[in-house]
């Protein structure tokens, strides 16, 4: 046998060597493959980290052919750069919401009334007057100054109007009596024209002396059973008129002033 054909056998066997191996390794590459049950090139091996982290790294190889010369083919094993493959993060966990505190059950629960309750409540209020009550004496004189003009009607004539100044006048009048405690009508009328009621025109005045434990009437009837009272009080001349009164300095009678205009 010749050299030249030793050469050529040589190289054939050491081709079909090559083709052996190759074939080899990329069955071994697929049984990998197929065991990791992860998809593979016909020229990559790709053995998965199975470590715990964020990231999964994949260390990939292939195999290529180096050549020196025409005759030496030799192969070598090319380790390629780590690759990185990025997971998706953990999503972020969401804090558990706590549940709503319950209201505590024995807490006395508030009730409104409804509109028309309301309204029905506020309508049975009593509202309280603001106005100032009138005293005692104050009561006693506006009585008695209704009560005249009963006992005017029923004698066929017309009321007298009570004028405020007219009501001063016979105010001041009983106080006078009381200071000098005894009855008179000093001035009385004198002041009712000039100074409290300058258009009086004519006039004329009663006074009386009598217990606190009088009522309006029996005021009146000491004036109706004097007949120059009677005639004063009972005159169709006098349109207006006032009254007032003071006690005296023990508190146990009234000095009574009633004054009249026409």
């Amino acid at each position: 046998m010749s050299k030249r054909t030793t050469v050529i056998i040589a190289a054939v066997t050491l081709i079909s060597a090559s083709v052996g191996t190759v074939y080899g390794l990329r069955w071994l590459a697929n049984s990998r493959a197929f065991a990791n049950q992860s998809t593979l090139s016909s020229s990559t091996i790709s053995p998965t980290n199975t470590a715990s982290s964020h990231h999964t790294q994949t260390a990939k190889f292939t195999i290529t052919t180096k050549h020196s010369n025409k005759n030496d083919l030799t192969f070598v094993a090319k380790p390629l750069i780590p690759t990185t493959t990025p997971t998706a993060p953990d999503k972020p966990t969401q804090p558990m919401k706590s549940a709503p505190a319950r209201k505590n059950p024995t807490a006395p629960a508030t009730t409104t009334q409804p509109p028309q309750a309301a309204k029905a409540a506020k309508a049975t209020t009593p509202k309280v007057s603001t106005k100032p009550q009138p005293s005692p004496e104050d009561s006693l004189l506006d009585r008695m100054f209704t009560t005249v003009n009963k006992e005017r009607h029923a004698r066929g004539l017309s009321n007298v109007e009570r004028v405020a100044q007219i009501n001063s006048s016979s105010t001041n009048q009983s106080s006078y009596n009381a200071s000098i405690d005894k009855l008179s009508h000093d001035g009385g009328l004198d002041r009712l024209n000039k100074t409290y009621y300058p258009n009086c025109g004519v006039s004329g005045e009663i006074i009386e002396l009598v217990p606190v434990s009088y009522n309006e009437q029996q005021n009146i009837n000491v004036w109706i059973d004097s007949p120059p009272h009677n005639k004063i009080m009972f005159s169709k001349n006098y349109s207006k008129a006032g009254i007032g009164l003071t006690k005296n300095k023990k508190n146990d009678m009234y000095y009574i002033v009633m004054q009249f205009c026409s």
